[in-house]
């Protein structure tokens, strides 16, 4: 690497060139795609930049007349990586693909003026800049056309239709892609049905967007869009065809171009009788269902083994398949509350799985259910993001050679822009260790199933393996090589809309409230702040694993009034009281429990910008630690004393 001194005169000569320096963030490097790090994915730790995509229609960026657009984009990656304008991998590839995304369009409107494609970046205009963003606010008419398309009932949402429905109305590959985000991810059953909404029973009350809020532009996204633009002007002291113009100076971060946007709305929380419902239910399926349930696979699996010619008869359809072992393998007692009606062979899940919780499920679906719980009671007690539980191996629980308590153990990223893990442990009560080992069994058996026998310490906890093709060995085999692969991101969404059906929450409306990964990380938060008597908030800030004072004032704010609050601790101590009737918790869960009927705080914290920047700028100067304390009157107390400077 180039030590500071010499930057300044080399740094530009030697990046980007085939002689480039050996960035530790770039592990592979080809024609048409980089592979960097991601730490947050759980499936192989890596993410592809893929350089053979569309730049104008019908033209890739790997084609050779756009090979110094090219050139120079990966110039400027390496820059601004090596000066650290990106902080994380993720974001140089999610900059990637905003700023082709940008050039295609400018490249579309050309190709339909019969203008030739910009073939450098020097080619590019501030009126070209100018009209992409203002893409991100079409306009109502444009708005309404697409949403009078999608809501017609021949509309079913795949590609194709999609498709369709951009030639009808002359589209862009931007407004389409802008428009189809947006009313997809406004959870609207009524607007939009996916793949994934038609999986669930009810209409999500977890709306993040009305539909008179679809045209207007988002002031993040704004903002994000302006500012990847922005590195390439950042980057143009190294481009052969230098980018001219700097889009930041130009907009003021888009407020001159737009007068109003969608309105500002944070992480959701969770309606407190859905957040107990689900937890509650999540710690009775490991606790009543779990065991039986690999006893159960286990004794199924022996009988296919045992009578194998047999149930290879080509004669025998799935329904007398599933006959034969269900009359020869009785379920167990424990099991019958679930309905299992079927095994679950590699055809016949995907149709049984609409009428599972009414009129029976697959075992398939039993196990999904299974990890389904461990992932809301890993996520809703640990209150980490959703990429740490993902990144869960399987020997995560542990007990302490020192006192014989109980951990686990799991990756988190060390401060807010950090692309590096970290690994941290954290006590668990003794119950949630012996869920948590339950749900490992259920992980290694599934594992062995498919002929992967790894240590623990390198396969996931939550693997592609809780997606049982089949039962027949032929179904079994590992396909795929001798790495047990995490799961998708989406598939961890869907098994939390599955579990909240079986389990039934509370409905409002006739809808159901779909929660994700982080409002349960949100939820603990804010029960944390305002239900504990704690003396700071650090406690806090260190779990959610985050060095931004702000952010985790963000988190943990939600100016409740006393109603809230004591409608929290109602449903505490409910809760507590309906598990303690089944299930015997430690003895600290009780003082937890006493404590929460006793406590009665009022909360409105909101403290300027301008005090969290000065705590902020102290820390980092100083090295030393902030400690908060909640007086009365709603008052806040804040002191420093000396920390870890190599901390």
């Amino acid at each position: 690497m180039l030590n500071k001194s010499e930057k300044n005169n080399e740094e530009h000569k030697v990046l980007g060139t085939e002689e480039s320096e050996n960035y530790t963030w770039l592990i592979e490097s080809t024609p048409n795609y980089w592979t960097v790090k991601n730490e947050s994915n759980a499936q192989t730790g890596t993410t592809k930049m893929y350089f053979n995509k569309p730049i104008a229609p019908g033209c890739l960026l790997t084609n050779d007349n756009f090979l110094l657009l090219k050139k120079d984009l990966e110039r400027t990656y390496k820059f601004i990586v090596e000066q650290g304008y990106i902080k994380k991998s993720r974001q140089l590839v999610q900059s990637h693909y905003y700023i082709i995304n940008f050039i295609y369009y400018i490249n579309e409107k050309r190709s339909l003026e019969k203008q030739p494609a910009i073939l450098g970046m020097a080619q590019l205009t501030q009126n070209d800049v100018i009209n992409y963003i203002k893409t991100y606010a079409p306009t109502i008419e444009l708005t309404s056309a697409v949403v009078a398309e999608v809501t017609n009932p021949n509309f079913l949402g795949t590609k194709k239709n999609w498709e369709k429905l951009r030639r009808k109305l002359s589209l862009t590959k931007q407004d389409l892609a802008l428009l189809k985000s947006r009313i997809s991810n406004s959870k609207n059953k009524a607007l939009y049905i996916s793949k994934t909404t038609t999986k669930r029973e009810f209409a999500d009350a977890n709306k993040t967007r009305g539909i008179e809020e679809l045209h207007l532009p988002n002031s993040k996204t704004v903002d994000n869009v302006i500012y990847y633009i922005e590195l390439l002007f950042k980057a143009s002291v190294i481009q052969e065809s230098k980018f001219s113009f700097s889009p930041l100076s130009m907009f003021n971060d888009g407020t001159l171009l737009f007068k109003i946007f969608q309105s500002f709305r944070k992480t959701a929380i969770i309606p407190l009788d859905t957040a107990f419902h689900l937890i509650a239910k999540a710690a009775e399926f490991n606790s009543v269902y779990a065991k039986p349930l690999l006893e159960y696979l286990k004794e199924v699996d022996g009988y296919f083994l045992k009578h194998s010619t047999l149930l290879s008869n080509s004669r025998l359809n799935n329904d007398s398949k599933n006959k034969i072992i269900q009359d020869a393998v009785k379920l167990p007692i424990e099991l019958i509350p679930l309905n299992i009606k079927k095994l679950g062979f590699r055809y016949d899940n995907d149709d049984f799985k609409d009428e599972f919780n009414r009129n029976g499920m697959t075992l398939i679906t039993a196990i999904q259910l299974c990890f389904a719980s461990i992932f809301i009671l890993s996520t809703s007690f640990l209150a980490t993001r959703k990429a740490s539980i993902e990144l869960l191996k399987k020997n995560s629980f542990v007990t302490s050679e020192m006192d014989d308590s109980y951990e686990i153990f799991f990756e988190q990223m060390k401060t807010l822009n950090s692309q590096v893990s970290q690994t941290i442990s954290r006590p668990i009560p003794e119950r949630v260790y012996d869920w948590g080992i339950q749900a490992v069994e259920l992980s290694l058996y599934l594992d062995s199933r498919r002929g992967l026998n790894l240590p623990e310490s390198d396969s996931f906890l939550f693997t592609e393996n809780m997606v049982i093709f089949g039962f027949f060995s032929t179904d079994n085999n590992n396909s795929k090589g001798s790495i047990s692969k995490g799961v998708g991101k989406d598939f961890i969404q869907t098994l939390l809309d599955i579990f909240s059906d079986w389990c039934e929450t509370p409905l409002s409306s006739d809808e159901r409230w779909y929660c994700t990964p982080h409002q349960l990380r949100r939820i603990f938060a804010v029960l944390y702040f305002n239900l504990t008597n704690e003396c700071g908030i650090e406690e806090l800030a260190w779990m959610l694993g985050q060095d931004s004072l702000k952010v985790t004032f963000s988190y943990a704010e939600v100016s409740p009034d006393e109603h809230w609050l004591d409608l929290a601790k109602v449903h505490l101590v409910n809760q507590a009281n309906a598990l303690l009737s089944s299930i015997e918790t430690d003895r600290e869960l009780k003082e937890i429990i006493d404590t929460s009927k006793k406590t009665s705080i009022k909360l409105n914290l909101q403290l300027e910008d301008v005090v969290y920047e000065a705590i902020n700028k102290r820390i980092a100067d100083t090295g030393e630690e902030v400690h908060f304390k909640k007086l009365a009157n709603n008052n806040i107390y804040f002191y420093f004393s000396e920390g870890n400077l190599n901390g």
